[in-house]
């Protein structure tokens, strides 16, 4: 007996509903192929749930609704009925609050788990289309990044797996056309229709010779043929080395290499976007992140034994062969770094106005002579992630909650004790920061002003009450304090100083960027990891936190180098 005829007896009460929809299954030619997945949510899991034709007009098991929030999903739970049957359940939650309901989160997960106890429990992570982003004021975007993360990650602990979306904002519409929800329609897809595959139990996986060398040569790639692949995947099995981002540099290896080879042929169409260069970046994380959650492996990004046996039993059963692995060698040869540091750039994810500053600022590097696309693409990282390519000024910060004020600024600028001392008497009562925040004026001289001069390790040029406020950060990356409004006036030719809202003109904001980011020698980067992280802290004044680190990263994506 099928899996869909068991879902229909263990459904009991059917109603008009249910019992249409099971007639257009039964009538539908890919009955056998139907896994028992269950699908709960919002827009996006509704148009996910259409794309991979599990909406609701086909398929009874889904509740889904174009609006629905926490608090909806909760009751669409309580009237289902316990089914030990189902394989996968998939929610699709978070969006609609703006990732702010964790009250429910707890609540819902113990729900799922009680009506589906044999389930693989997954959730996708939510992001906003260009229609929510306009109902959102500038200041409260780092806030909803924040609350995205942490609410994803109570998910986590309550045992979902996260089916990562990518950046938070797209401006484009919820549709079945929306290239975000069709990348997560692709990862679903690839979960319910897995082949199962018998793995080893860890640490008990055998070889014919276990008298291996687990020494592996350095920075050599010797594996030109399957078999001295099988070979070599063997005694990385066998050495036990975990690869992680924090642990793994950005140079060639040879291990990162076989297992981009290995991932590329068992997610062909999943993961079109790695490349098989042998460097740990975030695109191969992302890429194991996608094969662990595909494959029912606690989806963390880190390359464990688990998962190298894993991927060692797949190759295997999928018949990996001397052809395939030509394939992907010679795909490696074609996507060498070395051929790449003479591409050009290419605008991808971008549009309209935030497309053209963009195209400025590459052209701007190009006169400067500044053609390396490493060091195109981490600049333009960062400048995305700092303004989305439209100059402005620093945004006020009396929508953002008092401790995440502290955590950006630090306690020297914003502790109960400085703001008592420096603020008290102009008020006539003891304030916080968390009230000084509604006067958008005396927040940036206090966070920026004359009292916070002690609290950095150079002259300002903020002597005067009110340079806070007007040397606020402007243009494309935030240029700060009169010292920099001087530093760049003298430059560029033009008076900042008297007339800091110039340097939210595209033209000269541009100007100064490339400036600030091309001063001194820049190193000859042949990643674009490298890069990001490099002006990420450069553009921090020494080490940028991991963050801002995350949301530069996320900003590359909308950019390609071409030969």
């Amino acid at each position: 007996m099928n899996n869909f005829m068991k879902k229909i007896l263990y459904k009991t009460n059917l109603n008009e509903y249910d019992l249409s929809c099971i007639v257009k299954k039964i009538l539908s030619e890919d009955i056998s192929e139907l896994e028992p997945t269950y699908f709960f949510g919002d827009h996006i899991g509704f148009f996910v749930a259409r794309i991979l034709n599990f909406d609701d007009e086909n398929n009874f098991c889904n509740r889904l609704d174009n609006k629905n929030n926490a608090s909806n999903l909760i009751s669409t739970l309580k009237g289902q009925e316990p089914n030990d049957n189902i394989e996968n359940v998939i929610v699709s939650v978070g969006s609609s609050n703006l990732f702010k309901d964790f009250k429910n989160t707890s609540f819902i997960c113990n729900l799922i788990k009680k009506l589906y106890p044999n389930a693989n429990y997954y959730v996708i992570e939510g992001f906003l289309n260009e229609d929510k982003i306009l109902e959102i004021s500038e200041n409260e975007f780092d806030d909803i990044e924040n609350d995205r993360y942490n609410y994803y990650d109570e998910y986590k602990r309550n045992n979902f797996m996260v089916i990562k979306s990518g950046d938070l904002f797209l401006n484009q519409d919820y549709s079945i056309d929306n290239y975000q929800i069709n990348k997560i329609a692709d990862k679903i897809n690839s979960i319910i229709h897995r082949e199962k595959i018998d793995i080893t139990p860890k640490n008990e996986i055998t070889f014919d010779n276990d008298t291996y060398d687990t020494n592996l040569s350095d920075n050599i790639k010797d594996f030109d043929t399957v078999d001295k692949f099988y070979d070599r995947f063997e005694k990385i099995i066998k050495s036990n080395d975990k690869y992680s981002s924090e642990n793994t540099s950005n140079s060639y290896n040879p291990d990162i290499h076989q297992v981009e080879i290995a991932i590329r042929f068992l997610l062909p169409n999943l993961i079109d976007v790695i490349k098989v260069d042998g460097v740990f970046d975030s695109q191969t994380e992302n890429a194991i992140e996608d094969y662990q959650l595909i494959y029912g492996l606690n989806p963390t990004g880190i390359l464990d034994l688990e998962t190298l046996e894993s991927l060692y039993e797949s190759l295997n059963s999928k018949n990996f062969n001397d052809d395939d692995l030509k394939k992907y060698l010679e795909e490696s040869e074609d996507s060498s770094e070395i051929n790449l540091i003479n591409g050009r750039v290419e605008i991808v994810g971008l549009s309209g106005e935030k497309e053209t500053n963009a195209q400025l600022m590459i052209d701007i590097l190009n006169d400067e002579g500044i053609t390396n696309p490493f060091t195109q693409i981490g600049i333009l990282s960062v400048i995305g992630k700092e303004s989305g390519f439209i100059p402005q000024n620093e945004i006020c910060y009396n929508n953002t909650s008092e401790s995440r004020i502290k955590s950006i600024f630090g306690s020297c600028r914003t502790s109960d004790e400085k703001i008592k001392k420096d603020w008290s008497s102009k008020y006539g009562k003891t304030v916080t920061i968390g009230m000084i925040k509604n006067n958008c004026e005396d927040f940036f001289d206090a966070v920026y002003g004359p009292q916070a001069s002690e609290c950095f390790s150079f002259n300002t040029g903020n002597d005067n009450p009110g340079d806070g406020y007007k040397y606020r950060g402007r243009g494309f990356n935030g240029i700060t304090f009169k010292s920099g409004y001087r530093k760049y006036s003298n430059i560029v030719g033009i008076d900042l100083v008297s007339n800091p809202d110039k340097l939210n003109d595209v033209n000269v904001a541009a100007e100064v960027a490339v400036k600030f980011f091309t001063q001194g020698n820049i190193p000859e980067f042949t990643n674009i990891d490298d890069s990001i992280n490099y002006f990420v802290d450069k553009n921090a004044g020494g080490h940028g936190n991991s963050e801002t680190r995350g949301n530069a990263f996320d900003y590359a994506s909308n950019f390609e180098i071409v030969t």
